[in-house]
């Protein structure tokens, strides 16, 4: 597993933000394509259009989620655009917690808490 220093966890905000705004704008652009798929008829053009859309955006969304577990990132919550990054607090493993509009990480959890029990740094 990869634990990152603060300044180096604070350098992958802007890919972090990045990531979770495209994977926001995949999952709406699914919702939106489903609403759409439910409305034509099956084995039009457009219904084809449409499967080729969600397939399209399926695969972005795994491949981001694959790229944030790569980093080691775990995705807490999508909606909301929560991630916990591998950090060492006084030789401790724990979790700084980010979320998507945050300059920086302030809140940390133990590995073993639940996510919602932050603390600041």
């Amino acid at each position: 597993m990869r634990v990152y220093s603060y300044e180096q966890a604070k350098k992958l905000i802007p890919e972090l933000a990045r990531t979770l705004t495209q994977m926001q704008e995949a999952v709406r652009g699914l919702a939106e394509v489903k609403r759409r798929l439910e409305e034509v008829r099956p084995g039009t053009p457009e219904h084809r259009a449409l499967l080729t859309e969600a397939r399209f955006l399926e695969r972005g969304l795994e491949a981001d989620r694959a790229w944030l577990e790569a980093q080691g990132v775990v995705l807490r919550d999508l909606e909301e655009g929560v991630v916990d990054i591998p950090f060492k607090k006084e030789g401790e493993l724990v979790y700084l917690t980010w979320k998507l509009g945050e300059e920086a990480p302030v809140y940390w959890h133990g590995v073993t808490e639940d996510p919602s029990e932050r603390h600041p740094l």
